[in-house]
């Protein structure tokens, strides 16, 4: 491994060692310097949020210690548990366990996102630690990115113009299909493909939306060729909507009204908000403002 050196020749490692090393040496050590900071720094907010863990099959529940030191807000991971249901009391239990060297009267607030499990649970918390330590933590509501994703996407929705089905069948149709590809460039030439719509972050999809309209013409090109009998038919679902979407104003209206106008405005507010300093009383204002902003443009 190391032939200038005749002493670090003699040197070996198993293939496990850095990581037991790491998970069991280093990782203890740096989580006790974080638990030593948090203890001097007083109160605290909890922040966690529970996904599936692809690898161990299991509910991977992250847990995050926001404080206030130096002047600003600092966010520190703490540690993960790990589930296999995820009820209230799962959830409570594997949220005091990580919680565990930490004084719980110091919480001033559970941040985490919307289901009703985790108002529950929160619910309860809140129960558990106002008889143990005589005090109750703040309740200003779930994680507001959810909420504005949410409310924007039933907005759209709304509209009846079905812009996300469009986009999405403008992605799937040339994903992973090389021959369709090829085609596409020969009859565009043009050489860039939509981008993926996301159905759970609607916001993020300004990108896409410009990239949709920015292909429109390319797309209706295609759409010309494959009906005149130049290229093959595709014959799917997403080709279908496409054709419906280019065919009708709406698809069109809706990539270029709802996306880039309505979502950088909410983009631009997300990103006011990711801020080093104190921000809750502040939102309610920003949003009143956007709410106004918005309503006006309709």
């Amino acid at each position: 491994m190391f032939p200038d050196s005749n002493i670090a020749q003699k040197f070996s490692c198993g293939e496990t060692k850095c990581a037991y090393l790491a998970r069991f040496g280093l990782a203890p050590h740096f989580q006790q310097l974080m638990i030593k900071s948090l203890k001097e720094s007083g109160a605290f907010v909890v922040l966690f949020d529970e996904s599936l863990n692809n690898v161990t099959q299991s509910k991977q529940l992250d847990v995050h210690i926001r404080t206030w030191r130096n002047g600003k807000v600092a966010t520190r991971f703490l540690t993960s548990e790990f589930m296999g249901h995820a009820t209230a009391v799962d959830l409570q239990e594997s949220l005091r366990s990580a919680l565990v060297g930490l004084d719980l009267s110091q919480i001033v607030q559970i941040s985490m996102d919307g289901p009703n499990v985790n108002w529950k649970m929160c619910e309860d918390f809140q129960v558990t630690t106002k008889r143990e330590c005589s005090v109750s933590f703040l309740n200003i509501g779930s994680c507001g990115l959810h909420i504005i994703h949410g409310a924007f996407k039933d907005g759209a929705k709304a509209t009846g113009w079905k812009v996300d089905r469009f986009l999405s069948s403008m992605y799937w149709l040339f994903k992973d299909t090389p021959a369709r590809r090829e085609d596409f460039v020969k009859v565009t030439e043009f050489t860039r493909f939509p981008v993926k719509f996301c159905q759970n972050r609607w916001l993020e999809n300004v990108t896409v939306c410009e990239t949709a309209i920015m292909l429109l013409k390319q797309m209706t090109t295609y759409l010309k060729a494959v009906t005149s009998g130049k290229l093959i038919n595709p014959k799917t679902k997403s080709f279908e909507t496409l054709k419906q979407g280019l065919l009708t104003s709406l698809c069109r209206s809706g990539c270029i009204y709802i996306c880039p106008s309505q979502s950088k405005l909410c983009h631009s507010s997300q990103c006011i908000e990711q801020t080093s300093h104190p921000f809750s009383a502040a939102r309610v204002v920003l949003w009143l403002d956007h709410s106004d902003t918005m309503c006006s443009r309709a």
